[in-house]
């Protein structure tokens, strides 16, 4: 694997804002990042930051397990929707739009939601 892995790939004419640099490492299946720079210009304090960085983080982690499967696909396949609970009740859900377009398919994204949810509540997970 290259040093840098570059998704989606940048278009030069974008005027794209720097955020952070990170490391992340893993030490005896315990795993823990590195914030080693972060953008100042923002003018955010260190929380804002963080969570600036965490949302991102979400979203690169999402186009990560996409292009996971590009480069080698498993059984599971793509990510087609994830779900955030905060600790006020919010929810935050990204759907891939590509693949979650029609009634149908949303439909099965909520049945499968409610069969975590139903996990959930028999505390298997």
């Amino acid at each position: 694997m290259t040093n840098v892995i570059d998704f989606p790939k940048a278009n030069p004419a974008d005027a794209a804002e720097w955020i952070a640099d990170l490391s992340l490492f893993e030490d005896g299946g315990k795993f823990y990042a590195k914030i080693n720079s972060a953008s100042v210009d923002f003018g955010l304090s260190d929380a804002e930051m963080l969570r600036k960085i965490a949302d991102n983080l979400d979203t690169i982690s999402f186009m990560a397990r996409q292009e996971a499967e590009k480069y080698g696909p498993t059984n599971k396949g793509q990510a087609l929707a994830v779900f955030t609970i905060f600790e006020d009740g919010s929810i935050c859900s990204r759907l891939d739009d590509t693949k979650i377009v029609n009634d149908g398919q949303f439909q099965w994204t909520a049945e499968c939601l409610d069969t975590m949810s139903a996990s959930v509540r028999r505390g298997e997970i």
